[in-house]
């Protein structure tokens, strides 16, 4: 067994979904889903990068509900030089809000090819 560094959200997105470019021209969106797990409520912000973030920006909207598998890690921000948790998402699929909205689901590429879109310092616009 390989080892890996995933994370299953299943949340409402609270946030409003605004596409943005990088300074090199990269697609990249951020948005909070709030979970509930066991009477603990979290905010929990996530990402995501090229054909990703272009795809969830026409699909989700503020309130819907979402499944994502993300990959985790870490990254020093070079102006703070504070911590943050990057949570990008490589896989997802909405979950009916109502009986006429279908679930949607978007296949994407293995982990392991999600992998090379996790940004660098240098690519992140803030």
């Amino acid at each position: 067994m390989e080892d890996k560094n995933e994370l299953l959200l299943i949340g409402t997105v609270t946030s409003d979904i605004v596409l943005r470019t990088s300074a090199k021209g990269t697609p990249w969106l951020s948005f909070n889903i709030n979970t509930d797990c066991n009477g603990s409520k979290h905010s929990n912000n996530v990402m995501a990068f090229k054909e990703r973030a272009t795809d969830l920006s026409k699909l989700i909207r503020k309130g819907d509900k979402i499944k994502v598998l993300a990959n985790v890690g870490v990254s020093k921000n070079p102006k703070t030089q504070i911590w943050n948790t990057n949570i990008v998402v490589f896989k997802y699929e909405l979950c009916p809000n109502d009986p006429g909205n279908t679930p949607i689901q978007k296949k994407m590429e293995t982990p392991e090819e999600a992998k090379a879109e996790v940004p660098s310092e240098e690519s992140l616009p803030f």
